[in-house]
C-alpha cells in the first residue's frame, strides 16, 4: 500500500480467507474505518486489535433476509430484480465460461487443467 501512496485505508472489503488477511486488515485500516467481510473465519478473529481505532466490522451475506425472515425481506426481492435487470441489459455478465459435468475424476482433472490455463493467461495479460 505504501508503494502506491497509502499508509492507511478507510474501508476494507475482504472477499476471501479472512484468517489469512485479518492481521493485514487490522494494520491497514484507519481509525474509525470499516471492514466488511463476506467469508467465514476458521479461527477466532482478534477484535481487540481494532478497539483503539474504533473500527466497525460487518459481515454481509446475501440471504440474511430470507434466512431470518427480517422485516425488510421485500428488499431481497428488489435487489434480485435489479440484478436481473442489469444482466438482461448487458451491464453485468457472469464470469462462468462453461460447465463440466457430471462430476467424476476425469472431469475434475479437466476443470483443474482449464483453471491453470485461465490463471496463466490472466497472469500474462497483467
Amino acid at each position: 500500500m505504501q508503494k502506491i501512496g497509502f499508509d492507511q485505508v478507510d474501508y476494507t472489503f475482504c472477499l476471501n480467507n479472512t484468517d489469512q488477511h485479518w492481521n493485514n486488515m487490522t494494520e491497514a485500516i484507519a481509525p474509525q474505518g470499516k471492514i466488511c467481510l463476506i467469508v467465514e473465519n476458521q479461527a477466532p478473529v482478534a477484535l481487540n486489535l481494532l478497539k483503539s481505532k474504533s473500527v466497525t466490522v460487518v459481515w454481509e451475506t446475501m440471504f440474511t433476509r430470507s434466512n431470518f425472515n427480517t422485516d425488510d425481506i421485500e428488499e431481497q426481492h428488489r435487489l434480485l430484480n435489479r440484478i436481473a435487470e442489469l444482466v438482461d441489459g448487458g451491464k453485468i455478465r457472469t464470469a462462468v465460461t462453461g460447465r463440466i459435468s457430471p462430476i467424476h475424476a476425469a472431469n475434475l482433472k479437466l476443470a483443474h487443467a482449464k483453471n491453470r490455463i485461465w490463471k496463466n493467461n490472466r497472469k500474462n495479460c497483467s
